[in-house]
């Protein structure tokens, strides 16, 4: 848990734009989170298509660049939005809102360093209209990666291979609208998805293959945006 942190002492490289104007004027770090060991922070940076790199002084909570990596370079203009390290602390994904897209990575936990492995569309082939990444969570079990579309209005699933590398099993539509966040039960047998839209929440069953099933489990509420599990 990070607490109290300090501004970036030193930080030449977070400045710049992404090849969408529309978008990416600037500088637009959409995503923080901390390595499992709290040693490096990393900030995914939709303006200017990067993860962001840092190391953290845990006793006075600066942030300095990770020297090691000081950044991942993305596609340009796939805008990334979230991104999540597997449990293993050896593979990593982004997500990127523009090009709705997940991109998969190694990830050298002593170093806080990554590279990319490859990156796969969350659309079927032959869309071509508008839609947004926004959400992705990893199954308990550490097998499968899930990423949300608005637009498109659905769920990507992804099997995780031994290389970190990911293949698409499943792109649902059925009971999802504007899925704005989603979130599945450590146990790992059902998700549940808020269809901001729709003024709804909504819950998925998960089968043993990682793969959704719509239920008729639903609790109408205001624009949800967010789903957390207290237990």
């Amino acid at each position: 848990t990070l607490m109290f942190l300090k501004p970036v002492s030193s930080n030449k490289q977070h400045v710049g734009t992404g090849p969408n104007q529309d978008r990416q004027k600037g500088p637009h770090a959409h995503y923080i989170q901390s390595s499992k060991d709290n040693k490096y922070v990393f900030a995914v940076d939709l303006g200017i298509d990067k993860v962001m790199n840092y190391k953290l002084n845990q006793k006075t909570g600066v942030l300095t660049e990770n020297s090691n990596q000081p950044f991942l370079k993305l596609e340009g203009g796939a805008g990334p939005r979230h991104m999540i390290i597997h449990q293993n602390d050896k593979f990593a994904y982004v997500l990127n809102e523009m090009g709705s897209s997940i991109t998969a990575c190694t990830y050298d936990a002593k170093k806080g360093a990554f590279s990319i492995i490859e990156t796969h569309s969350m659309l079927p082939e032959g869309f071509d209209e508008f839609s947004s990444a926004a959400a992705i969570r990893l199954h308990p079990g550490g097998r499968y990666v899930y990423g949300s579309n608005r637009g498109h209005n659905s769920i990507a699933v992804f099997e995780i291979g031994y290389d970190g590398n990911i293949t698409r099993k499943q792109i649902i539509q059925d009971g999802i609208e504007w899925p704005r966040d989603y979130n599945i039960h450590k146990e790992g047998n059902f998700m549940i998805v808020a269809n901001r839209n729709q003024e709804e929440i909504r819950t998925f069953t998960i089968d043993i293959n990682g793969e959704l099933t719509m239920t008729n489990n639903v609790l109408k509420i205001t624009h949800p945006t967010s789903i957390q599990f207290l237990d």
